[in-house]
């Protein structure tokens, strides 16, 4: 939350790569695998990470793996890449790996009909473009960005991989059926930081 005025304000200063078209039928989605769980735990949430692609990928989307974290820590990358190698329908999932370029990936996030994010930075990326998404993670910093942005919509777009497996999916259907309704970026409702990226842009503009 402390770094949202940051990110309102990128949008503000450059939207280009928030507005790139939505592709019908893209999903994106970016996962997690922490290192600290142990083997049966990482199991566990690869399974139902595998379900939900497969889920997808037979109801005929696209679904974009962007992985946002591609050190060793965490290796967003090469857990994709797994995820990939695994699934039934390999031939319908493309990877993006975050390599430094802010641009390349907000614009792929925009392209996104809609969006699952395990990631505080794809949930605010998703939001600032316009992506209908749903946050596979309560983290405090998670819920409380979707209650700042979302209001009474922020508990309902949230899930946790520790759901059985039916439940996760019958959830992730339901936020995709709502998703034209769900409240998306609009500059003149952020009270608490539109007035300041707004100042911002005005003066970069005057030093321009």
């Amino acid at each position: 939350i402390a770094g949202r005025d940051l990110a309102f304000s990128v949008r503000t200063l450059r939207p280009e790569p928030f507005a790139n078209a939505k592709q019908s039928g893209r999903i994106g989605a970016s996962f997690i695998l922490s290192p600290k769980l142990g083997e049966a735990q990482q199991h566990e949430q690869f399974s139902r990470m595998l379900a939900l692609l497969d889920h997808l990928t037979a109801a005929g989307h696209e679904v974009l793996l962007a992985a946002l974290y591609c050190a060793d820590k965490y290796a967003d990358d090469r857990l994709h890449r797994r995820l990939r190698e695994a699934a039934k329908h390999p031939e319908r999932i493309l990877l993006h790996d975050y390599q430094g370029d802010v641009r390349a990936t907000v614009a792929q996030i925009a392209s996104c009909s809609f969006y699952l994010s395990m990631r505080l930075h794809g949930v605010i990326t998703a939001y600032l473009s316009g992506t209908p998404f749903m946050a596979l993670n309560r983290h405090p910093k998670v819920s409380e960005f979707c209650a700042a942005v979302l209001a009474e919509q922020a508990d309902s777009v949230q899930a946790d991989l520790s759901l059985p497996v039916p439940e996760l999916l019958a959830q992730l259907d339901q936020v995709m059926a709502l998703a034209s309704i769900q409240r998306c970026y609009e500059p003149q409702l952020d009270t608490c930081y539109a007035a300041s990226s707004f100042a911002l842009a005005a003066h970069v503009r005057a030093l321009a």
